[in-house]
Parts: structure tokens; C-alpha cells; sequence
């Protein structure tokens, strides 16, 4: 980073480093994760640099706002980031968060060992493996091919999708320019694609229910950050998300009671991982909030 800035005839002395952390964190590993940063940002960048921190999860609203003009002005805006073990829910009222919450729903609900599953019993490890590890074959790629089944011998479900879902990036792959990707495969497949429409009308279900709880206004936008969001692109892969919105408004409608026509955005953009980053520039000190002061769990009776 010291030697980027130089290079970019940056002055270290105006430099600001954010770094982000997930919510998940407990507050002595965030503490230490703290000290180590200020202790290797001051070696290498000096006394004087201003460092800051901020919940991963809190960041994506802040790209939106600022790059993207969505505000949170007459109505909410939910912001739902979803990653491997946990999704985080922000909702935002002006330029504040509210309101949050966090759920063991994620990625590994659809493709890790959870609920006393194995790799074994794993139908998209079972199916696509041989269906892409084939093509790798037929392409010359034997060697790559190699090392998918070394990764499969793991025996770990995580490990085998994350190897699937690496391939279409592969440098080789794409200097040979095969046509491999994991994700594609998923959106042709029809049999397979209910399980992201049960996901994700799950998370907007237990969006609405929050809101309805806390007796917040339906929220003009839900917007979508973290790895596992590109999923949803299986569901709907358009530019105006029109089925993800027409599922979320009904949702919204159903659970609200509402005789009303109700607007809901859905906001996800082609590389949702990288908005967390993007959204950090724009989070400043105002901004600041405790967690725990917000924080809420909804526990149905």
C-alpha cells in the first residue's frame, strides 16, 4: 500500500486506511485484529494516518447512496449482506442504520455440511463435478481436472463448490477461453434452481416479518451485498431483477396485510462482494454507530 501510494505521488500524510470486519467477529478478536492493524499501518505508513473501522455490513449502503443516488429519506432501506455462515440485515433510516440483525442462513445453507449432510449426499457436488471436471478433459485440461478430484478427496462439501465455483476464473481457462462456469450451469438448471427461490423468498420473508415486528414502513429498496448474493442471479439474471421485485412485493403484501400496491427496488449489482469495499470509502465518522445498540433478534412465537 505505502509503495501504490508513492508510485501514485499520493502524501502519506494525507492518507486514510479503512479497514472493515464482519459482524460475526467477537469483541476480543476484533480488539486484537485492531491493535495488529494500527501497530503494521504506523511501521510502514507513519504516526500521523488516520485509521479507522467499520462493520463490513454496514458499508454497502453507503456506495448506493452516494454512487447510485438511493436514499433513505421518506422510507427504509434494508440492506442484506450474505455470505458464507451468516446473513447480516442493516436497515437505514436518512444516512443511519436502525436497526440490525444477524441469521446462520447463508451460503452453507444451500452447498456446506450443515444439517448432518456429507459430501456424499451432496446433490449439486454429485452432479457437477462430473459434468464440469468432464469438459475440463475435453478441453485438455487434464491437469486442472487432477486437482479437483485432490480437492474432492477432502471430503469437505465447502471445499468441492468453492473449487467449482473458481474455475471459470482460472487463468488457464481463460486463456484458452473455455466456456466452464458453475454459476451459468446453475442458471440452465431447472430442476435444481427451486432450492434459490426457497432461499431467497426465505431471507425476504424473514425481511418482512422484522419490519412488520418493529412496525417499520415497507422499505422502497432491499439491496443485496457479500459473495452468496450473486445466487440470486440463478433466480433472476436481468437488469431490472423484475422477478426477485414481484416475489418481494408480494411477500411484503402478504405478511403486511396490505390492500395496497407495493413499490420494492431490488438492489444487486454484478460483483455485490465488492460494494462492501466500495461503500467504506464514502463511511465517515458521523456515520458511527454502536452495534449493539441496534441490534435486534426476532424469535417467532
Amino acid at each position: 500500500v505505502r509503495n501504490k501510494i508513492l508510485l501514485n505521488n499520493g502524501d502519506l500524510t494525507k492518507t486514510k486506511v479503512i479497514w472493515s470486519y464482519p459482524a460475526s467477529m467477537m469483541t476480543f478478536e476484533l480488539n486484537s485484529l485492531e491493535q495488529k492493524w494500527n501497530d503494521i499501518i504506523k511501521r510502514y505508513l507513519g504516526e500521523a494516518i488516520e485509521v479507522s473501522k467499520v462493520c463490513e455490513s454496514l458499508t454497502p449502503f453507503y456506495y448506493y447512496i452516494n454512487e447510485k443516488g438511493k436514499g433513505a429519506l421518506e422510507k427504509p432501506i434494508a440492506s442484506i449482506d450474505i455470505g458464507g455462515g451468516t446473513a447480516d440485515v442493516a436497515v437505514y433510516m436518512g444516512e443511519k442504520p436502525i436497526l440490525f440483525t444477524s441469521y446462520k442462513f447463508a451460503g452453507d445453507a444451500i452447498f456446506g455440511d450443515n444439517y448432518r449432510r456429507n459430501i456424499n449426499i451432496n446433490g449439486f457436488v454429485q452432479k457437477y463435478t462430473k459434468i464440469l471436471t468432464n469438459k475440463l478433459g475435453e478441453n485438455n485440461l487434464a491437469d486442472l481436472a487432477t486437482v479437483m478430484h485432490t480437492i474432492l478427496s477432502r471430503n469437505n462439501s465447502n471445499d468441492a463448490i468453492n473449487g467449482l465455483f473458481s474455475l471459470e476464473n482460472h487463468q488457464i481457462v481463460k486463456e484458452k477461453k473455455v466456456g466452464i462456469s458453475f454459476l451459468e450451469a446453475l442458471k440452465e438448471d431447472k430442476e435444481l434452481k427451486i432450492v434459490f427461490l426457497l432461499f431467497y423468498t426465505a431471507h425476504i420473508y424473514h425481511l418482512a416479518e422484522i419490519f412488520r415486528a418493529r412496525n417499520l414502513d415497507i422499505p422502497s429498496s432491499i439491496s443485496f451485498s457479500g459473495t452468496a448474493s450473486k445466487l440470486l442471479t440463478i433466480i433472476d439474471a436481468s437488469d431490472e431483477k423484475t422477478s426477485l421485485k414481484a416475489m418481494a412485493e408480494v411477500i411484503f403484501s402478504e405478511v403486511f396485510k396490505s390492500d395496497e400496491r407495493i413499490f420494492i427496488e431490488i438492489l444487486l449489482e454484478d460483483n455485490p462482494k465488492e460494494i462492501a469495499s466500495k461503500g467504506a470509502i464514502y463511511y465517515s465518522k458521523n456515520n458511527q454507530v454502536d452495534l449493539n445498540d441496534i441490534k435486534e433478534v426476532l424469535i417467532n412465537g
